[in-house]
């Protein structure tokens, strides 16, 4: 009896084992997915240098940014110290900035910690894609002038490249630039970055003043996403520098040029755009029905510079034939051809002397029209 019972206990006892370890294993794995769900990355720089990129999220649980925790040795031998940095991305991975979190600081040669001068000219050089040692390997940024030390090393650095980095830690500032600037940690950021963009994170994006995000977001819009992002997409082509407007006007559906938001923006903000940018919102509104307050800012913009623009504008005109106040845009067209000396050819003469009209007003300024072009043809 004794003998059975207490096989019975050594049999429950490694059930029980078994189950300890199963349940173990199972919450160690666990934790460890849950651990990996907020890393966008990871890597070697170099077959050597872990890189950890994880999620940072604001107090709402929106994606924010991107970090990591670099802790590696700078130098070959134990004359610097270890770099000891976090680095923080923005979401289409973008380097925003770094902070020093050793005890030590960082460090230049005999270990002068850096001045704030170092840490902008740092900062600099790290947002720049093409710095002079672009093309060097670490073992090439000294010469063999003796006479110089760099980063405890012997040896003279680049004039190119000493003129872009801190002096006494060129090893430093290579080794992190191509930390922060690891093409495939860049890419995985801006993956990562698509998995998160519902509504809230791109309300996020838009609203902040960040235009490298703005250029990476309109790159990910669909037609729809336009549409429903459109009041808030408007400001910023009013603000946008550089290349952005004509991008984003280049993006956006031609359906949305015939929204009213769309139009009674372009009457307020079409003159302060862009040559680029006005030329592709006149090929965006080519054929459609056009308010008359746009029609008369467009045509007010009719100059003798910008044969182009002017064709596209009078195209415009003579498409949109809708009501009485036809004739009245249908003058001030003519008349600013005529009083502005503004050349047209053959082809756009043909185009407004063609409009079907049987107003009496109309066949009279097309008469004077081809006055004009005889005379200055």
């Amino acid at each position: 009896m004794v003998q059975s019972t207490n096989r019975i206990l050594r049999k429950s006892f490694i059930v029980f084992l078994a189950l300890l370890l199963v349940a173990s294993w199972y919450s160690s794995n666990s934790q460890e997915k849950s651990s990996n769900i907020d890393v966008a990355y990871f890597g070697f720089i170099n077959d050597s240098i872990q890189l950890k990129i994880r999620n940072v999220y604001d107090s709402k649980g929106v994606l924010e940014l991107y970090k990591a925790n670099i802790n590696t040795p700078v130098c070959e031998d134990e004359l610097c110290y270890n770099l000891e940095v976090e680095l923080y991305w923005d979401l289409a991975g973008n380097f925003l900035k770094y902070n020093d979190v050793s005890s030590k600081g960082l460090t230049k040669r005999d270990h002068i910690e850096f001045s704030d001068r170092d840490h902008h000219t740092l900062h600099t050089l790290l947002t720049n894609k093409w710095p002079a040692f672009l093309n060097f390997n670490k073992n090439e940024l000294i010469t063999n002038d003796p006479d110089v030390d760099v980063d405890g090393v012997s040896g003279a650095t680049h004039r190119l490249i000493l003129e872009e980095t801190v002096e006494g830690a060129v090893y430093t500032c290579f080794v992190l630039w191509h930390i922060v600037n690891d093409h495939d940690a860049i890419h995985a950021m801006s993956n990562n970055t698509r998995k998160y963009l519902d509504e809230a994170l791109i309300k996020k994006i838009l609203t902040e003043d960040n235009r490298e995000l703005h250029n990476y977001l309109i790159q990910q819009f669909s037609n729809s996403d336009f549409a429903t992002y459109l009041p808030l997409i408007l400001p910023l082509i009013k603000t946008g520098k550089g290349y952005f407007p004509k991008i984003t006007i280049s993006k956006m559906p031609k359906m949305l040029f015939g929204r009213d938001f769309t139009q009674d923006f372009l009457v307020e903000e079409f003159e302060n755009l862009d040559y680029f940018s006005r030329t592709v919102v006149l090929k965006k509104l080519q054929n459609m029905q056009v308010s008359n307050d746009l029609l008369y800012q467009l045509l007010s913009q009719v100059s003798n510079r910008n044969s182009v623009q002017n064709e596209l504008i009078f195209n415009l005109v003579c498409s949109n034939q809708r009501d009485d106040s036809f004739l009245e845009y249908y003058e001030i067209m003519c008349n600013n051809i005529i009083e502005g000396n503004i050349p047209i050819s053959e082809d756009v003469l043909s185009k407004i002397c063609t409009v079907d009209s049987n107003s009496k007003e109309i066949k009279k300024l097309s008469t004077q029209l081809k006055r004009y072009y005889k005379k200055n043809n």
